[in-house]
């Protein structure tokens, strides 16, 4: 349907303790396959911010731009509830499995409660703003409801639901930076030399590798190149089934010390049981380690045994990053190993192992070995 004419829209204050200036215009909507003409009303700003009705007129203009556009076509109605429920079907589903229980429980506990029965196109800037003084949760929560919120929204906008970006000006109170679970490292030699096999190269591998838990569960025999002491990155597991890593970043290659090779070596020679997945850790029945389980039932009660600090694989991952501190390993191969998102363009091959890295993995297998004899020496690292 082509635009009838130009419109320039009307604008009058409302109010008796704060006035407000509000802005009225004619509009297009589809509904139930039906073309209808309604009027749009909203509030453009207060008399404080807009002293005068020219300037009022100004802020109409701006949200008139779309229906006054030459390739203008009416707008499909439809709430915020009945629109997410076509983007669980449509978009959601092509989410990691591992995101999508996450982002369902954003709509289910916030965003539907407060904006499931409004019309997508009365969704605006300042409600946006006031529903998220409201959450009372951690900074990092909130900004992931956001995150969810304009996943949706941009789907909305793409398929021609709405035209406005309510999250324009938006403030969010940005995280603060906790003090993670950290193992020294003669705490974590502690841990994985009592250990018992297959927890003890499991360990070795998450401390010395850097890796996510998950990643270490998704490691096939065919990811580990013994005559190169190379470990490929390319699955992870989540609720016991592969999937793709965390991120483009996170398919990565690195290189691995000549003591964890060696250990590595014995550990298939002598520990390690075949299964038809050919997983590196795998359960009785051949499935991907449930690293939940594992935690609960050997991890832990092996650290409050140990008297050592009780916290999860993460803390291993802090280790090894912390290592990498201490030698001064370039900034650059820090990325590459732990898989963060950026500059990974050079670390995405086996040839692009680099000088540095091949240095680092000789140092980090001579620093956390854990069955090497003591020495007085040391690195000192502390988080």
């Amino acid at each position: 349907m082509a635009r009838r004419r130009y419109q320039r829209g009307s604008v009058f204050l409302r109010g008796k303790q704060r006035k407000v200036w509000v802005g009225r215009w004619r509009e297009d909507v589809l509904e139930a396959g039906i073309v209808r003409r309604i009027y749009r009303c909203e509030v453009l700003a207060a008399v404080e911010e807009c002293p005068t009705k020219r300037l009022a007129q100004r802020l109409l203009e701006e949200r008139l731009c779309v229906v006054n556009a030459v390739g203008y076509r009416p707008r499909p109605i439809t709430t915020f509830s009945e629109f997410v429920r076509k983007w669980e079907t449509t978009v959601l589903t092509g989410y990691k499995r591992s995101t999508q229980p996450t982002m369902r429980g954003h709509v289910r506990l916030y965003l539907n409660p407060c904006f499931g029965e409004q019309r997508l196109s009365q969704i605006h800037a300042e409600q946006v703003q006031q529903f998220l003084a409201t959450i009372k949760r951690s900074a990092r929560t909130r900004e992931n409801i956001v995150a969810t919120f304009r996943a949706i929204w941009s789907s909305a906008k793409a398929w021609g639901y709405v035209a406005h970006d309510p999250f324009d000006g938006l403030k969010i109170s940005r995280p603060h930076r906790q003090r993670r679970a950290f193992l020294p490292v003669e705490d974590a030699q502690k841990v994985i030399r009592s250990a018992e096999e297959p927890l003890r190269t499991f360990l070795w591998v998450c401390a010395e590798t850097g890796l996510r838990v998950g990643e270490v569960c998704g490691l096939h025999v065919s990811d580990i190149d013994f005559d190169r002491r190379l470990l490929y990155v390319r699955q992870s597991v989540w609720e016991g089934k592969l999937q793709s890593p965390k991120s483009e970043g996170s398919q990565r290659v690195l290189k691995l010390s000549p003591d964890l090779c060696e250990h590595l070596g014995r550990f298939f020679a002598n520990g390690w049981k075949e299964n038809s997945e050919a997983l590196v850790f795998a359960s009785r029945r051949g499935t991907p380690w449930n690293a939940k389980k594992i935690l609960n039932r050997k991890l832990h009660p092996l650290m409050e045994k140990l008297g050592s600090p009780r916290c999860g694989y993460h803390a291993f991952r802090h280790t090894n990053v912390s290592i990498m501190d201490s030698l001064n390993v370039p900034l650059a191969v820090q990325r590459g190993r732990t898989g963060h998102s950026h500059n990974q363009t050079l670390f995405r091959y086996a040839h692009a192992i680099s000088k540095d890295e091949e240095e680092f993995a000789c140092k980090i297998g001579a620093v956390l070995n854990p069955l090497a004899p003591k020495s007085e020496g040391g690195v000192h690292v502390s988080r």
